[in-house]
This record gives C-alpha cells, structure tokens and sequence, in this order.
C-alpha cells in the first residue's frame, strides 16, 4: 500500500481462505474491501473470486457495505481472489484499522438495557408437531448454507462473462 503513489493502482492476485466471511483476518474478500477503503486511501475498483481449475468459473465480489451483509462463501475447491484497489489520497498505514461490517453497527446501536434480538423465538408447529417442529430449523440452514454461503448467491456474486 505504501508503495502505490497517488491515482496508482494495486493489482493483487491472492489465495482465498474457503471460509470467507468467517474469520475477519483471514484472505477474504470482506477484508480487502475493508482494508483498500476511503479511510486508508484507497477504493476497490473491482474484486474478482476464481475457482482453480479448468472449469472453474469467475465472479465478481460484492462490498460488504453496499450489500450490508457478509460475503460468505465455503466450498470444497482452492479459490484466488484478484484485487484492483486505487489510490485515491496518501495516508498513513491503516489510518483506519478494519473492522467486520456486520459487527460494527451492532456496536453502536446495541444498548446495555435493550433485549436481545437474535433470541429464537419457539414456532407455533412445534406445539402440535414438535418432531417436525425441530427438523424444519435443520433444513433451514442446510437451504441458507446452499444458497447463502456459495456463488449461487448472487447478491454477493454475479458470474463474469467470458467475451
């Protein structure tokens, strides 16, 4: 980062850790995003995920902020990320050390009296069917880990077409 003048440009081609989203400081898009930001000089012009191999394919990684939700991803293949940050002011190292994007408006607005709201609430099923009651949370998450946690996901990742 110290070594891009003003208006320059970073080029970056690194692993990606096959957990992303889980884990700030890790290779993952989130902390890229959060690293090459307004407060540290520099803007992600583009972010592009690739599966290794012949047929893998290439997507394009959403910011954090703009989506307000974790690019998570997991999958069982090796994955790169290439990263094109400009230079768009000279600051200090990390003026602005990043932070995960979904904790940090949790900090701010979450107060020491207010109730907490991720607590589950008990669904009207399990009172007449509390066997089923319990297997719909278990598809639930094997549906959101599905479409959440891959590139079917296209709020976070758009496929980039191959011209």
């Amino acid at each position: 980062m110290e070594m891009v003048r003003e208006n320059g440009r970073l080029f970056m081609h690194t692993i990606a850790n096959n957990w992303c989203g889980h884990g700030f400081y890790q290779f993952s898009p989130e902390l890229f995003y959060n690293v090459f930001c307004a407060d540290n000089g520099f803007e992600v012009e583009r972010m592009i995920l690739h599966v290794i191999g012949p047929y893998g394919r290439w997507y394009e990684v959403a910011n954090p902020q703009v989506i307000r939700s974790r690019v998570e991803l997991f999958n069982s293949f090796p994955l790169q990320l290439l990263v094109q940050a400009r230079c768009t002011k000279v600051v200090p190292l990390f003026n602005k050390m990043p932070q995960q994007s979904n904790y940090t408006p949790r900090w701010v607005e979450q107060s020491q009296d207010q109730a907490n709201p991720y607590a589950p609430s008990r669904p009207k099923l399990a009172k007449i069917l509390p066997g089923v009651a319990r297997l719909l949370p278990v598809a639930k998450i094997g549906w959101q880990l599905r479409h959440g946690h891959s590139p079917a996901n296209r709020n976070c990742f758009r496929p980039v077409k191959k011209d």
